[in-house]
């Protein structure tokens, strides 16, 4: 019993309060840096006209105007481009289709 005491009497409360204090500024600045990542990470892109392949309407442009496409190669990758945000504002639509009458006795045979 005198020696749990000792041990109590000889505890650094100093030193463990400067660790328990280090360690949540460590986990403070990791949280921090997670959320300028996740930030980053989610912000919308500057042209935003890019598909799901990285490609724009402006970076076609300027390929053109570069003479490394054909003006109709432009359209072909136009179309495309156009095409798939057409299916994916499809995707994204929401459904809202009408919920169907609830049947009544009328509607079933005898």
């Amino acid at each position: 019993m005198m020696a749990s005491m000792n041990v109590l009497a000889e505890t650094d409360y100093a030193g463990l309060f400067f660790s328990t204090l280090m360690m949540l500024l460590v986990i403070a600045v990791l949280i921090g840096a997670i959320a300028v990542l996740r930030r980053k990470l989610r912000a919308p892109d500057d042209d935003g006209a890019s598909n799901a392949s990285g490609f724009n309407l402006a970076a076609l442009r300027q390929l053109v105007r570069d003479g490394k496409m054909t003006p109709d190669e432009f359209e072909q990758a136009k179309a495309q481009i156009v095409q798939a945000t057409q299916r994916a504002a499809e995707r994204e639509k929401p459904i809202n289709a009408p919920a169907p009458e609830p049947k009544t006795d009328k509607d079933q045979p005898h």
